[in-house]
C-alpha cells in the first residue's frame, strides 16, 4: 500500500464550493458541494478513485511538496491506495 499527498483547491462559487485537485483535473479530480464539508468528503472520494485508476494503468501519480507553501484556498490530501 502506498499514500499520495496530493493538493487541493477549495473555492466558493455560486451554489456551494467547487474542489479540485490541479494537477489530476484532467482525469475527472474535480467536484462540489454545498458546504465546505461536504465539498472536502467528495474530493477525497473522487480522488482515492482516480488514483486507484491512474496506478491500475501504470501512471505516475503526481504527489504535492509537502514542504510547500500552500494558499489560502489550498489544502493536502492523503490517498491510499489498496
Amino acid at each position: 500500500m502506498k499514500t499520495y499527498t496530493l493538493k487541493v483547491m477549495l473555492t466558493p462559487d455560486e451554489d456551494g464550493w467547487f474542489v479540485r485537485c490541479p494537477e489530476l483535473e484532467s482525469y475527472g479530480a474535480a467536484t462540489w458541494g454545498r458546504n465546505k464539508e461536504e465539498a472536502k468528503r467528495f474530493i477525497e472520494e473522487v480522488l482515492e478513485m482516480v488514483v486507484e485508476e491512474m496506478v491500475g494503468e501504470g501512471r505516475l501519480v503526481p504527489e504535492a511538496d509537502e514542504g510547500a507553501s500552500l494558499a489560502p484556498s489550498e489544502y493536502l490530501v492523503r490517498v491510499s491506495t489498496k
